[in-house]
């Protein structure tokens, strides 16, 4: 069993390095999308390290701001440096460089390579009770969002783009989702896919220009975009309702995980999850040691 780890980061390449020890073996290889807005010392230091690796690459590089398509475009251009670079792989696994295996690598081959090619990521149909504070999600989809700015409050690019949103949505101007799409669906922006679904899903994005460019001004895309033009293919049947990831959001609502730390250690060890979230390289340390200790690949 192949797998390709797809790593989204923005900084702290020492990190990233620890996760990529972890994940390495003869099997697997790596793809690594370095936000653009991110630092470039530590995306220089990320490629010395690397540089002698032979299953490590690094994707073209884009600006990513949060809410807003760049982080799509993240993703895609990692699935088309695998393919751009002949890597072999059955799966490819969408993770962040604050992800970490809670699971061997023998046991999530095991897992991958007893589940006969299904796909796995976390969806439901919009509108969904999840996003029930937007209208189910709808409001996501219909208006127009516009994000690519600072995340600082006060920022002038924030204030006059989120303050054109509310224009429109208060004029009531909505937008006409292309008509080749049947259903909307929501869900997790993190996933694991075969070959044959990565491939579809690029193939998409060059044909399907119309409905590439509405997600442009859709609110979150990442958590909608994949699952949408999924879950209206024929893979359809072929998609288990997990992405494989344990994540804890915490007994009150919020927009973040909670990171990770030694507290959290014995539900990461009774986790049916292959990889959990967040984990921080400072406020995570003990726990990663205490799983090192326990899961020995």
């Amino acid at each position: 069993m192949r797998i390709v780890y797809l790593i989204l980061a923005h900084n702290n390449s020492q990190q990233i390095k620890s996760l990529v020890d972890k994940l390495n073996s003869e099997k697997n290889s790596f793809v690594i999308h370095f936000d653009l807005n991110g630092s470039e010392l530590e995306y220089n230091n990320l490629q010395k390290i690397f540089q002698k690796s032979e299953n490590v690459f690094f994707s073209s590089r884009h600006k990513c701001y949060w809410g807003d398509i760049s982080l799509v475009d993240a993703s895609i251009a990692c699935i088309k440096t695998a393919y751009q670079n002949k890597i072999e792989f059955d799966y490819a696994a969408l993770i962040s460089a604050q992800h970490y295996p809670i699971k061997t690598n023998q046991q999530i081959e095991n897992s991958l390579a007893n589940s006969n090619y299904k796909n796995f990521m976390t969806y439901f149909k919009i509108p969904a009770r999840e996003w029930a504070n937007e209208d189910g999600g709808r409001d996501r989809i219909v208006y127009y969002y516009f994000n690519k700015h600072p995340r600082k409050r006060y920022a002038n690019k924030r204030i006059i783009y989120k303050g054109m949103s509310r224009i429109l949505k208060n004029l009531g101007i909505r937008r006409k989702p292309p008509i080749s799409l049947d259903k909307f669906y929501g869900g997790s922006q993190w996933w694991c896919l075969t070959n044959e679904c990565c491939a579809y899903i690029l193939n998409f994005v060059q044909t399907k220009k119309d409905i590439y460019n509405y997600f442009k001004y859709v609110l979150i895309p990442d958590e909608i975009f994949f699952q949408t033009i999924l879950l209206n293919s024929k893979f359809k049947d072929k998609i288990v309702n997990d992405n494989l990831t344990y994540i804890n959001w915490g007994e009150k609502p919020t927009t973040s995980p909670i990171t990770l730390d030694k507290s959290h250690y014995e539900e990461l060890i009774k986790s049916d999850g292959l990889w959990a979230r967040k984990f921080d390289g400072e406020k995570s340390v003990e726990l990663i040691k205490d799983l090192d200790a326990t899961i020995i690949s």
